[in-house]
């Protein structure tokens, strides 16, 4: 039986690559203006809510090698040691373990997607709110726009829906969840880099 590549991933072997990327005072900003709006304050809590625990999702990895770090340094410590815990010998250590590699892989991807879905859902719950409609479900991208623009207006559709950022990020989902994390060519009319 001949060997066959089934599917190839990337992962970045820089250990500060997986920092928490969440600025906890934008968060605690976002939370304080949204509570001037109770209707809005619980919609707001919950995609914070959801960003953070993607973020530190994401950041796993390093916390991992930051926790043993300090466990072990405490440790040292107390035995009055002059030891110190070597961060980079270990962590390119795990990165030669293939779950650590697929783990790392895998919790980049669920984070991304986390972060996407996460912002669809409230757009949909705020279209709830404003159309007082409790089943509403977001339809094919045209006709939301529309429904978005007609209860709102053009401005915010595009800072909300058409901001180039959003579309990265909105086809990058579609990418991960249809086709393997392949290019599409929706990314490609974006002419961004991807890894």
């Amino acid at each position: 039986m001949d060997d066959k590549i089934i599917g190839q991933f990337y992962i970045d072997d820089k250990i500060d690559s997986y920092q928490d990327y969440i600025d906890d005072k934008l968060l605690g900003k976002i939370s304080e203006v949204s509570k001037k709006i109770p209707k809005l304050h619980i919609l707001f809590t919950n995609l914070l809510i959801d960003w953070r625990a993607a973020a530190y999702n994401a950041s796993l990895p390093s916390y991992v090698l930051k926790l043993s770090k300090s466990f072990l340094e405490g440790y040292l410590n107390n035995e009055n040691s002059t030891l110190e815990f070597p961060t980079e010998k270990v962590w390119e250590d795990y990165l030669e373990v293939h779950p650590f590699q697929l783990s790392i892989w895998g919790s980049q991807r669920l984070s991304y997607l986390t972060i996407y879905t996460s912002y669809e859902n409230f757009i949909t719950q705020l279209m709830r709110i404003a159309l007082e409609k409790p089943d509403y479900k977001m339809p094919k991208s045209d006709d939301f726009k529309n429904e978005f623009r007609n209860v709102f207006n053009q401005e915010l559709l595009d800072k909300c829906w058409n901001d180039r950022n959003i579309k990265i990020a909105r086809y990058a989902r579609h990418s991960l969840s249809h086709v393997s994390g392949e290019e599409t060519e929706e990314l490609k009319t974006l002419d961004i880099i991807l890894l």
